[in-house]
C-alpha cells in the first residue's frame, strides 16, 4: 500500500449513517478512510470502475471483481484496501484507496 502512504486521511463524521466512498474522474474520494468499528463503508464500482480488494484476509470487500455499488459493516480493526481493477493495482497505484477502522 505505498501509494496511500502520503494521501490524506479523511475522518468519517460519527454520525452518518453509511460512509460513501465515490467515483471522482479516475480517483476514489476519499482516497483513505477512517471510520469506527461497524461504520457502514459504500464504495461506488461500475462497468467502467470495477471493484477489487487489495487483500483477501478479512478485507469486507474482498471475493470477487464488483461492478456495482457495494456497502459493507467494517467489523474488524485494520486497514483496508481497493483498487480499480481497470485503473489501479494491488500495489496501491492508480486508481486506489484504503479505508482505516479504529
Amino acid at each position: 500500500m505505498e501509494g496511500h502512504r502520503s494521501a490524506k486521511i479523511a475522518q468519517a463524521p460519527a454520525h452518518r449513517s453509511i460512509h460513501e466512498i465515490k467515483v471522482e474522474g479516475t480517483t476514489y474520494g476519499p482516497k483513505c478512510l477512517k471510520v469506527k468499528i461497524n461504520a457502514r463503508v459504500s464504495i461506488q464500482a461500475s462497468q467502467r470502475h470495477p471493484l477489487k480488494a487489495m487483500d483477501e484476509v478479512n478485507n469486507p470487500f474482498a471475493g470477487a471483481v464488483f461492478t456495482s455499488p457495494q456497502e459493507r459493516t467494517m467489523s474488524d480493526p485494520g486497514v483496508f484496501g481497493y483498487y480499480c481493477d481497470a485503473h489501479g493495482d494491488a500495489e496501491g497505484d492508480g486508481m486506489s484507496g484504503a479505508i482505516l477502522v479504529e
